[in-house]
């Protein structure tokens, strides 16, 4: 993998659709982030947490009843996902 400067991330972070458009508020909404660890996925982590919502990391290993769980449990709105087959 290739180096990548904070400027580089802050910059994709900063490309990323907005989240508010699809209903993310402060500390008020949880989104799911399922996906493997790679850059896309952390940034999208990062955007989450530049506005202030509540990121909710999940491995795209679980069950889809572990996910299930999980997203219920955290009051999940919003889920991004790293492909479709997650």
């Amino acid at each position: 993998m290739e180096p990548v400067s904070s400027d580089q991330i802050y910059q994709r972070v900063r490309a990323l659709p907005r989240l508010c458009s699809a209903g993310a508020r402060k500390r008020a909404t949880a989104s799911a982030l399922i996906g493997e660890k790679s850059l896309g996925v952390g940034c999208h982590g990062l955007r989450t947490l530049a506005i202030g919502a509540v990121n909710v990391p999940i491995y795209p290993t679980l069950t889809g009843e572990q996910v299930g769980a999980l997203v219920r449990d955290a009051g999940c709105r919003i889920a991004i996902v790293s492909t479709r087959s997650n």
